[in-house]
């Protein structure tokens, strides 16, 4: 069966690479707009006793992961510049659309009494930024006067204050939120810049920046998988053809994996973010079982053609299995109540399976096409420390079975 897969890979060399050409086009024109998640949790499922219990606090008293802090240092923070910069500073944060409100030393609130209507009013202590350092030091003292907002929006004794910022968390867990926070920083670091540093702190914050690292850490463990598999190869094969080649099969395959992320309406976590690098780390060895056997194959006979249709034989049946149990592993996932390792399962074995499909079509068809391997191309064919090492391995399997179980009994 597999000597007419070859002649079928083979005669139809043209036609197979524009229709990877044509898919990866379109896999790449998907994946490029994969986006991040901006929600936590996935990882129970909806039935756990532990996330209805979670659903019902919800339900009960609200999230509690919509509030974004700001906070400074020093009692500088009163002089009458600061003041009417924090002031303004939040008043154009609330004016920012998904943001619902803002709570600060500048933005307080005062109970009191009506006496017409016999009940309680809440009274803003500011309505506009204060004109002179008389006004800011008459509200302080007001302030200083509301004990309910010590260690809640200032502490006296360090001088520190905070600002709350209330997202609307209905929009911040979607990918609706835009940039709204861009635009937030952005206010705030003008006034970090011009009068007092800043700090920030709050869930919206720790979710907005989480998910820009995955995807920027995502670019970065990609580079460094092929940097360090382009290093082995070249040091392995001395070819660079060899290298360009084999990351072309692995790149192909991290396009066609954000691909499909996209298509299935999946969101990139920091579980689907391992996909990219663990296709390179699988792509990598089907390319080297390839070509290996194809350097073997040449020095043996010398017959191009021949070689890489023994190659897609032989070699093809082996990582045919080793991928597809490889596949069948990471699809076991995709049977848990959990929505978030379901997605990593259906995405991570299909991409298996497909990078199975690109190394077995590219190398030899790309090969068929390039010279013959030079006589430097299989020096590592020749290596006697490898070939002792796999002496010593046949040795000890086939007359030393008793002692490795009992190493392997004792060890475990």
């Amino acid at each position: 069966m597999w000597e007419s897969i070859a002649g079928l890979i083979l005669r139809n060399r043209v036609l197979i690479l524009i229709l990877i050409s044509v898919v990866t086009i379109f896999m790449g024109f998907h994946g490029r707009n994969v986006k991040e998640t901006y929600k936590f949790g996935g990882i129970l499922p909806e039935d756990d006793s532990t996330y209805i219990e979670y659903s019902k606090f919800l339900e009960t008293f609200g999230e509690d992961g919509n509030v974004l802090v700001i906070g400074t240092q020093g009692e500088e923070i009163f002089q009458l510049e600061n003041f009417a910069a924090w002031y303004q500073m939040g008043e154009d944060i609330k004016a920012l659309d998904g943001i619902d409100s803002v709570f600060s030393i500048a933005h307080l609130f005062d109970l009191t009494k009506n006496e017409e209507l016999q009940q309680f009013s809440l009274e803003k202590l500011l309505d506009a930024p204060p004109g002179s350092q008389e006004e800011v030091d008459a509200l302080r003292q007001r302030i200083n006067d509301l004990p309910f907002y010590e260690g809640l929006l200032y502490n006296d004794s360090t001088h520190a204050v905070l600002m709350m910022v209330f997202v609307n968390a209905e929009r911040f867990n979607s990918e609706s939120r835009g940039d709204v926070m861009d635009r937030l920083f952005s206010i705030s670091e003008v006034y970090s810049a011009q009068h007092m540093e800043l700090r920030y702190s709050g869930l919206p914050h720790i979710r907005t920046y989480t998910a820009a690292q995955v995807k920027t850490e995502l670019g970065k463990f990609v580079a460094l998988a092929a940097i360090v598999t382009a290093i082995i190869l070249y040091l392995f094969f001395h070819s660079f053809r060899v290298v360009v080649f084999c990351l072309l099969v692995v790149s192909i395959g991290v396009v066609w994996s954000l691909g499909t992320i996209e298509l299935m309406d999946y969101r990139l976590s920091s579980l689907s973010g391992l996909i990219p690098p663990l296709i390179i780390v699988i792509g990598i060895p089907n390319c080297v079982f390839l070509l290996n056997k194809y350097h073997r194959e040449f020095e043996t006979h010398g017959n191009r053609i021949k070689a890489l249709v023994r190659v897609i034989a032989k070699i093809g049946n082996a990582t045919f299995l080793t991928n597809v149990t490889t596949a069948l592993g990471f699809a076991t996932f995709i049977f848990t109540e959990s929505d978030l390792l379901r997605q990593f399962g259906v995405v991570a074995s299909l991409n298996i399976i497909g990078i199975f499909l690109l190394s077995l079509f590219i190398i030899p068809i790309v090969f068929s096409y390039l010279p013959e391997p030079k006589t430097r191309h299989l020096k590592h064919l020749q290596r006697r420390w490898l070939d002792t090492v796999v002496s010593i391995l046949v040795h000890w399997v086939r007359k030393r079975r008793v002692a490795v179980y009992i190493v392997t009994g004792i060890v475990l």
